[in-house]
């Protein structure tokens, strides 16, 4: 009874939950094949796929952590959890069938909104909302000028995520951002220098954006 209540346990159950509301996600998507889906749903249930998702999972309980010591406001703290673990959903989604759901963008905003209120006042939520407003529009128009070139490195669901991280991220917007971008263009460095990248290779932005939230912790 008590090893079921052992961190690493507790984690790891947490984590197979999380898996388990992606897989209903990836499910319901209607944009693939049944037989692709099946293959990415048997990914996500493998026992190596869980458990480095236990690792990130357990990451963001110490960021969560690390920010409710530095702020010592609990409400904030586990407010700053919600918002890390809808960034977790979001990642995995990304990363297993390359969907980014509408609703859990939504919820990341309002949650991100909230935080922003009591983290850093109005102040700090119309200054998430004008750097998304900003950064959604350059997105927008990169979209439409790599469509015009037959190219598309982001969608629709990467810029809904860039909005509602902004407003999350409030004031430090810029930095976690540029953070996000900086991680995402040296992992495409990096895979294109070994080969198994090319430049016309497309890959997951949720987990370079997400990165960004540990801005949050630092400044």
């Amino acid at each position: 009874m008590h090893s079921d209540l052992r961190p690493s346990r507790l984690l790891y159950k947490l984590t197979k939950w999380l898996i388990d509301r992606v897989i209903k996600r990836i499910e319901r998507h209607d944009g693939e094949e049944s037989a692709i889906l099946t293959q990415r749903v048997l990914a996500l249930e493998s026992r190596r796929f869980v458990i480095w998702a236990s690792v990130a999972l357990g990451v963001v309980f110490a960021v969560s952590l690390l920010f409710l010591v530095r702020y010592r406001q609990i409400p904030l703290g586990v407010l700053f959890l919600f918002v890390c673990l809808v960034l977790s959903e979001i990642t995995l989604c990304d990363l297993a069938a390359r969907v980014i759901p509408k609703e859990c963008c939504w919820v990341l905003a309002l949650s991100g909104g909230m935080f922003q209120l009591i983290y850093a006042g109005a102040q700090g939520l119309l200054a998430g909302l004008e750097y998304a407003i900003v950064f959604c529009c350059v997105m927008c128009v990169s979209l439409w000028f790599m469509r015009k070139g037959k190219t598309q490195c982001v969608g629709g669901g990467d810029i809904r995520l860039l909005f509602a991280f902004c407003v999350a991220c409030g004031k430090v917007s810029p930095y976690a951002v540029m953070l996000g971008i900086g991680a995402a263009a040296l992992y495409s460095a990096v895979g294109v220098a070994r080969g198994s990248l090319t430049m016309k290779d497309t890959f997951a932005y949720a987990p370079f954006i997400s990165s960004g939230i540990g801005m949050l912790v630092l400044v």
